[in-house]
């Protein structure tokens, strides 16, 4: 019908097509200090172009993402940090490339589904890079790209891990209220309670410890969120000694980089290679990382199946696996990760659902 034919009571299609996101997004800041400079054109080889990835598992909806990038405090002006731009707010997992100034300390925020806070503070350097928000597998870590540790001051342990890492290691997030009550921590086998026992950053409590060596666990068991599908599942148990004089705690960390897509899924039927791995926090005098086991589940957990592991260097590992024909699972892979040093320090990590198949 013609555009006249609203008018006269016909029916009329308009069709739409494109993109409801940007394909593209600019960050830029002028470092200068109480007056403009005389040349504010920028040039391409100052920027830094950032492929990033919005990650998430959209089971039924589409998830939330509510972003913002911002100078950090006195990285160029005592004020602009809270004023750069405007946050972002859309739906649905996506993919673009974003141009920020180089070297200049950025303060980065994701409220994935209004349920998971991720922070990170980090500078480009001139050139490409990429990063990824909510890749999975979402689970608790140790953020040491973070520049975040676990110490020791006298007979004093400050344990301070992250409630919830994805596929780059740079974003924390504290975790979610109330999961304080999903931990649980002992020395020598002596239950000593929750970290911590209550409060917002999950992970996160000072621990009296005697002078000698001892032995602590702790385990982070953390329910999926209700409501959401960013975090699934897991079960986290961190092993590791300490005795007076040592300030760094041998708390070993797990990084996996898995090829997924940004709904975090992987087509079943096909053969894929990830990475994960091992380390020990900066500092830590406890020798190398052995012991490397990784295992998958296609029934949530009820049982295993051993994958191999390939040494890459000395802390990655490279994993291929044929993942199974999707009428074989319940739609899911969960995965099981293990590693160790001669010191007894070690992790036990299984992440139940950790991403989904799809249909060839």
């Amino acid at each position: 019908p013609s555009p006249r034919g609203a008018v006269r009571g016909e029916t009329v299609r308009v069709t739409l097509s494109g993109s409801p996101h940007a394909t593209y997004l600019y960050d830029l800041v002028f470092r200068e200090r109480d007056a403009l400079g005389t040349n504010l054109i920028y040039q391409p080889d100052r920027l830094a172009g950032v492929r990033t990835g919005y990650h998430g598992l959209d089971a039924g909806r589409p998830q939330r993402f509510f972003a913002k990038r911002f100078p950090a405090v006195d990285a160029v002006c005592g004020y602009c940090g809270v004023v750069a731009r405007e946050a972002e707010d859309w739906h649905g997992g996506l993919t673009r490339m974003e141009y920020v100034t180089a070297h200049v300390p950025w303060r980065e925020s994701l409220l994935q589904d209004s349920r998971v806070q991720w922070s990170a503070t980090r500078s480009y350097p001139p050139g490409t890079a990429t990063t990824s928000w909510g890749r999975a597998p979402v689970a608790p870590g140790v953020p040491i790209e973070a520049g975040i540790r676990s110490v020791r001051d006298g007979d004093r342990l400050h344990i301070r891990l992250a409630g919830f890492t994805d596929g780059d290691p740079t974003h924390v997030s504290n975790g979610f209220f109330g999961y304080g009550r999903y931990t649980s921590l002992s020395r020598d086998g002596v239950p000593l309670g929750q970290c911590p026992p209550f409060g917002f950053s999950v992970l996160t409590c000072d621990v009296a410890a005697p002078a000698d060596r001892a032995t602590f666990t702790l385990t982070a068991d953390f329910p999926p969120i209700v409501g959401s599908a960013v975090v699934p599942r897991s079960k986290t148990t961190w092993t590791f000694t300490s005795a007076r004089g040592e300030a760094v705690l041998p708390i070993i960390d797990l990084d996996y980089d898995l090829p997924v897509s940004t709904g975090n899924t992987i087509r079943a039927g096909t053969m894929t290679s990830f990475r994960i791995g091992v380390r020990h926090q900066p500092g830590v005098p406890a020798g190398p990382i052995g012991n490397v086991s990784v295992r998958a589940s296609y029934d949530d957990g009820s049982t295993w199946v051993p994958l191999p592991a390939e040494r890459d260097d000395g802390r990655e590992y490279v994993v291929h696996v044929r993942q199974p024909d999707l009428a074989s699972t319940n739609g899911f892979v969960s995965l099981r990760a293990s590693a160790s040093d001669p010191r007894g320090n070690a992790v036990v990590q299984e992440v139940i659902r950790a991403y989904r198949l799809v249909a060839e």
